[in-house]
């Protein structure tokens, strides 16, 4: 027995996968788990949350995302600065790479490596110890 395959469209009264559809109405955020009389019929499915069903836009980006400065990250070395670099910070050469903050050569692709110079992660450190809203 060969079974054909058929493609199976929604119907016109449905959102398709990539369409978005708006109401206007208030986003139900109620837990229905155990609930035997109440049948959702929606089209769409049941979010957890109004933050996880709905777009949001803020005026301001929180300042926790970011915590190394942001600043251009590229590193121009010669061959000569490369290998004078690596032997300072003890790596080889193919693993320095520039830090996420400053851009200084570190040693960021190998095994012990870390995404940051000791100055951002100080300066890191010391802004969520200052905000971390904990009494001392």
């Amino acid at each position: 027995m060969v079974a054909t395959s058929v493609r199976i469209r929604p119907s016109p009264d449905q959102p398709g996968d990539g369409e978005l559809t708006f109401t206007g109405e208030d986003l139900d955020t109620r837990c229905r788990y155990g609930e035997r009389t109440h049948i959702f019929d929606g089209t769409r499915r049941h979010r957890a949350t109004p933050a996880a069903a709905a777009p949001h836009t803020w005026d301001e980006v929180p300042a926790h995302l970011y915590r190394i400065p942001r600043q251009d990250r590229r590193l121009l070395l010669e061959p000569v600065e490369r290998q004078q670099a690596a032997h300072r910070l003890n790596c080889l050469p193919w693993h320095i790479g520039p830090c996420a903050g400053y851009g200084t050569p570190i040693n960021r692709y190998g095994p012990s490596s870390y995404h940051a110079c000791t100055a951002c992660r100080r300066k890191v450190t010391a802004g969520s110890a200052a905000s971390s809203g904990y009494a001392s």
